[in-house]
């Protein structure tokens, strides 16, 4: 019986240890399968955090291609030229009439050709043969010569209002009939001619800008024949003058009011202009189209329209200060002025705080560039709170017509060569007085003889001093 026992007891042992052996296989399986799950997993997550940065990189692209695509005029330092939208203007046919006789006129103009003939007679000496005749009026000298007004409405056409050479010839050919034809060679010796007979007026007006206690000053890019060139200008509320210029930096200059200039000078954010003049005052003109584009871009961030705001409120205080009190804005409102650059401090720490919480990614630094420029050259931005002379912007640098004077310095490239050449330096004047001075009235007097102004004064006609 005992045997019998024995046998059960090694029979159960030999099934228990085929039952754990089968158990150990199930748990090596399993762990093998959770091995080769954990590998899955990994790079499952390996995949993921690869597409989440794809993602992101994709994100910072268009990011940027759509602040590219939204950046105009309005809300960059781009020009409105170079990139013009048009916004739909609404149409409301809700309209009701009211019963009034609108009355319309159309006014016509006819050009006619006036010509006066001179002649004399001609002597000649039976002695010696000399011949001679009387004098004709100044400015005959060929057997066709043309008037003040001819020359300065070619000039004016061609170089105020950018109507091609050729097309001025063709223009005054069809406008009287065919009567009238000027040789383009004749139309483009205009330019230097003028510039020639106002080079009294132009050094004066390079000496009233030297003298000036605030000159804006710009570069602006531009095409000639293909190439791109600059026209540097300078400007005061009095005089404005354009001075063309082959290249950027220190180059464009040279010759200029500024190589020479002491005084405070408004220009944008080019640092070539920080090695010339003496104080400096930046355009906030530039930083709110950049403010507002930034804000279209990255909503999220809160400084750049509470910066925006503020350069607004600014300007629309130093618009509303007395014109006839002489006094800088912060002996004026000192109080104002010291809030003002305590709010613009508080803004500059507030993009700070953003900035540090969440950094600028490199395909978007446009909005941390300008809140790092605002932060460096605060007292640049915030001059014109402190002089009455200096203004907010710089858009005095595009042209201006003041109650004195208005002169214009043109230089253009040649066409030919390389060398810059002189081609127009119009002006004008705007008299004070009721009858003012139009600018084609200004710009035919170079051209005019000394008979042909006698006959102007005569009919009471504004002749500049």
């Amino acid at each position: 019986m005992l045997e019998d026992l024995e046998k059960d007891h090694a029979k159960a042992m030999q099934k228990k240890e085929r039952e754990l052996k089968a158990m150990e296989e199930r748990a090596l399986r399993a762990e093998r399968r959770l091995d080769e799950k954990s590998d899955e997993y990994r790079e499952k997550c390996k995949e993921l955090y690869q597409a989440k940065t794809e993602l992101e990189e994709e994100q910072g692209k268009n990011q940027k291609l759509k602040a590219q695509i939204n950046r105009d005029h309005e809300n960059s330092s781009l020009t409105s030229a170079s990139k013009p939208k048009r916004k739909k203007i609404a149409n409301n046919p809700n309209f009701k009439p009211t019963g009034r006789i609108i009355r319309k006129q159309m006014v016509d103009i006819r050009v006619e050709i006036k010509t006066t003939e001179y002649f004399t007679e001609e002597y000649r000496n039976v002695l010696t043969g000399q011949r001679v005749h009387a004098e004709f009026p100044d400015g005959m000298v060929n057997e066709v010569n043309y008037s003040g007004n001819i020359k300065s409405f070619a000039f004016l056409l061609n170089n105020r209002y950018n109507v091609s050479i050729a097309n001025v010839s063709d223009l005054l050919s069809e406008l009287t009939g065919g009567d009238l034809k000027i040789s383009t060679g004749m139309i483009c010796g205009l330019s230097k001619e003028f510039s020639q007979k106002t080079e009294a007026e132009q050094k004066k007006a390079f000496a009233d800008l030297l003298l000036s206690p605030v000159m804006n000053t710009d570069l602006t890019s531009v095409r000639v024949n293909g190439k791109n060139m600059n026209v540097a200008v300078c400007a005061t509320p009095s005089t404005v003058m354009y001075f063309a210029k082959e290249h950027k930096g220190h180059e464009a200059i040279k010759d200029t009011p500024v190589e020479e200039y002491q005084n405070t000078l408004v220009h944008d954010h080019d640092k070539t202009y920080y090695n010339y003049g003496g104080e400096h005052a930046e355009c906030n003109q530039h930083p709110m189209r950049e403010l507002k584009g930034c804000a279209e871009n990255e909503p999220e961030r809160k400084w750049y329209e509470q910066m925006r705001t503020l350069f607004r409120e600014m300007i629309h205080f130093i618009n509303g200060l007395c014109s006839e009190d002489e006094r800088n804005p912060d002996e004026i409102d000192p109080g104002r002025v010291e809030a003002l650059e305590a709010r613009y401090n508080e803004i500059l720490a507030l993009a700070k705080e953003e900035y540090e919480y969440e950094p600028p990614t490199k395909y978007n630094k446009d909005g941390f560039n300008l809140y790092k420029r605002l932060e460096e050259y605060k007292a640049n931005h915030l001059l014109f709170l402190h002089d009455r002379r200096v203004p907010a912007t710089n858009n005095c640098r595009r042209g201006c017509c003041g109650a004195s004077s208005v002169k214009w310095l043109r230089q253009w490239h040649s066409g030919a060569s390389k060398a810059w050449t002189i081609y127009a330096g119009l002006w004008a004047r705007s008299l004070r007085c009721a009858q003012k001075a139009r600018t084609y009235t200004r710009a035919s007097q170079p051209y005019m003889t000394g008979r042909n102004l006698k006959r102007r004064k005569a009919r009471n006609e504004p002749v500049a001093n």
